[in-house]
């Protein structure tokens, strides 16, 4: 399935257009990040003949769904055409490992340059400005804006991303009540449940009656913002995920944009389908922590975290 436009098959770009393909998730951080700079680069140089084709390889069962995909790629604002590559034939085809990966493909059908991962886009980008050089005399206009890279002068302050589920996730214990421990930077990452929680495949899902909100998900972060990939019930009946941070609800100085208030100025997250749910965000470089996600309801899921760091966080956060 596309998204965007019809099929575009490679025959149909060689020789009349330099083409970047670039491998995203639209459940994956990076690639979110990566999203946006593929739209400026498409505003820039697509009348000048670059075609820029995000391949969507799906990384849970639930976005495997087209439409879930479109809603996806609606919200991130992508004008780009975007291929929903299901069973991972293109991945294949290119031997790729991760995302976002970007691949420079000349007219003849050669791969020219690619890289892995975020960062280096001035270099990147000045080989899409060569590719259309060598394709049709292509350059650039006097003082003509390019991609800056950010200074890398607060890097790696945040806990790596994990999985959650039998398949590839890390150990998930029940929390010890009677056990209290300081915050320190050898937990960080650490993640506990109190309640009812069943695990599968791909996810921890809760099974309590999330009466008065007793039960959590407990976790221990640091960096420039968090997020998690998050899911509802069978039912497709929307449930909330309340949010605290430091044990205090959170507020709009360090609410992540999906979270919301109740009238009891509570701060949760509305989970009304399978997607990343940005939580949470913090400028205070260094310092860990505490997070916990109490569900409301029987259903809710917990697929994964994500955290940036002060290079890649979004500028305000710099």
């Amino acid at each position: 399935a596309w998204v965007n436009s019809v099929p575009l098959p490679m025959d149909l770009l060689r020789g009349r257009r330099v083409t970047l393909v670039a491998f995203l998730n639209f459940n994956n951080l990076r690639s979110r990040r990566a999203t946006a700079l593929l739209g400026r680069w498409w505003d820039r140089y697509s009348l000048d003949g670059l075609m820029v084709v995000g391949v969507h390889t799906p990384d849970y069962e639930f976005d495997r769904d087209p439409l879930r995909v479109r809603r996806g790629v609606k919200r991130e604002g992508a004008k780009f055409p975007v291929v929903i590559d299901t069973r991972r034939k293109i991945w294949e085809g290119y031997q790729n490992e991760g995302w976002p990966a970007f691949y420079l493909v000349d007219p003849k059908g050669r791969v020219v340059h690619d890289k892995l991962g975020e960062g280096s886009y001035l270099v990147f980008e000045r080989e899409i400005q060569a590719a259309l050089n060598a394709f049709n005399g292509y350059e650039p206009p006097l003082g003509a804006k390019v991609e800056a890279d950010p200074k890398r002068d607060a890097c790696s302050f945040n806990t790596p991303s994990f999985y959650v589920g039998s398949r590839r996730g890390v150990s998930v214990k029940a929390a010890n009540p009677k056990e209290h421990r300081t915050v320190s930077e050898r937990r960080d990452g650490e993640a506990t449940t109190t309640g009812r929680w069943e695990e599968d495949a791909e996810a921890l899902r809760y099974a309590g009656t999330g009466a008065g909100l007793k039960d959590q998900f407990y976790l221990i972060w640091r960096g420039s913002e968090a997020g998690a990939v998050l899911s509802g019930g069978g039912s497709g009946n929307p449930v909330q995920v309340f949010l605290k941070m430091d044990n205090l609800w959170l507020h709009g100085g360090n609410a992540g944009p999906d979270v919301r208030w109740d009238d009891e100025d509570r701060s949760y997250v509305l989970v009304d389908e399978g997607r990343l749910y940005m939580l949470a965000k913090d400028d205070t470089r260094e310092r860990m922590h505490e997070m916990t996600l109490h569900p409301s309801a029987a259903g809710a899921a917990v697929h994964a975290f994500e955290f940036s760091d002060f290079c890649e966080a979004p500028p305000e956060l710099r």
